[in-house]
């Protein structure tokens, strides 16, 4: 069973009631969908579980937010949408860090920053995490370890 467009002889998908609060025939609502090759790659398992429910929200924004004009595959996730429409973030620079894990990590792009003009950051998903190797993950963690031990002793000084 899959989605149909136009095909009168395919059935369509119908969704479950623990799926959804309005099971059956498709009403337009958003969905997002992760194949299970994202869900175990290295790149995923870097991500803080924020930052997998901002990747899900962003997701869900790319289908079911307005386009204002915007290419196909972009999408705008300014404060409005993650402090408003979705009540994600209470302080923005959590939604930063999250949004520059997904960055770093590979699993989307900001193709336009509009902090100096004023204007809504443009976003697009990426498949650069697919190509995140084992050792460069190893080489974060082992940075990671080393930035923390670094700042322990400084507080330790204090």
């Amino acid at each position: 069973m899959g989605r149909s467009r136009g095909n009168k002889n395919k059935q369509t998908y119908e969704r479950q009631s623990f799926e959804t609060k309005k099971p059956g025939k498709q009403t337009g609502e958003p969905f997002a969908a992760i194949y299970s090759s994202m869900l175990g790659s290295d790149a995923w398992g870097q991500l803080s579980n924020n930052a997998r429910v901002l990747y899900l929200y962003m997701k869900m924004q790319l289908f079911g937010g307005k386009r204002d004009g915007l290419p196909e595959g972009q999408f705008y996730f300014n404060r409005g949408t993650y402090m408003k429409t979705y009540d994600l973030y209470k302080n923005p620079n959590q939604f930063v860090k999250d949004r520059d894990l997904l960055i770093y990590w590979g699993f989307i792009d900001c193709i336009e920053h509009g902090k100096t003009t004023r204007t809504k950051n443009i976003y697009q998903f990426s498949d650069r995490w697919q190509k995140v190797e084992a050792e460069e993950v190893q080489k974060q963690i082992e940075a990671d370890q080393k930035r923390k031990k670094e700042k322990k002793k400084q507080t330790e000084l204090i």
